[in-house]
């Protein structure tokens, strides 16, 4: 319309007041809900949350929700789609250690990453087969933040549920929910869940 910019809001996910945290928040009289998340967080990001915002709160429970995207966001420093560096770990003899600059691929595979078709198809190939089999790198650097995750938990007295959210493109993930539950982890699978499509 002329030289006037017209802008349209985007709503990811549902509105603030179907939100977990929300939901909670009006169901539970006398309790206080922090909503630490963000859209397009990774397992890597949520760790950080947990330990260096939720857990010096002091709550009496925190709940992390993820959906099968946040395992390939851990692999990445950059994140191309929303245009932002983020911190990233790797895995030295068993230890989350930040990544940094030396740990980027070399140009070669810059390359095959940004412009191989082959290389996208062995990348979503991987990561389709990781629903069900535990496997590759982002299996070990993820399994590792969900164990990282619960021992800090542990460690300041905290307990900590995990839900598995389904989403359109990956509605189970059923790699993860055994591997939390082998962990001795609470989880909830909302697949699980009567009347949850």
């Amino acid at each position: 319309a002329g030289d006037v910019a017209q802008h349209e809001e985007q709503t990811v996910g549902v509105e603030l007041e179907e939100t977990f945290g929300s939901l909670v928040d009006q169901a539970l009289d006398r309790t206080d809900v922090y909503n630490l998340a963000m859209p397009g967080f990774g397992l890597d990001q949520m760790w950080l949350s947990l330990r260096h915002q939720a857990l010096p709160l002091r709550p009496s429970l925190v709940i992390v929700c993820f959906i099968s995207e946040s395992f390939p966001r851990s692999l990445d420093a950059y994140r191309m789609t929303e245009g932002w560096n983020k911190p990233a770990f790797k895995l030295v003899r068993g230890q989350l250690v930040a990544k940094t600059p030396v740990d980027r691929p070399g140009p070669l595979g810059r390359f095959l990453e940004n412009n191989s078709v082959l290389w996208r198809v062995g990348v979503l190939a991987s990561r389709s087969l990781g629903q069900f089999w535990p496997h590759a790198e982002s299996w070990a650097l993820n399994s590792a933040l969900l164990r990282q995750m619960q021992a800090d938990a542990r460690a300041q007295g905290v307990p900590l549920m995990f839900v598995f959210v389904p989403t359109y493109y990956w509605r189970s993930f059923p790699a993860a929910i055994r591997y939390l539950r082998e962990l001795g982890a609470d989880v909830l699978d909302l697949r699980e869940q009567p009347g949850v499509d």
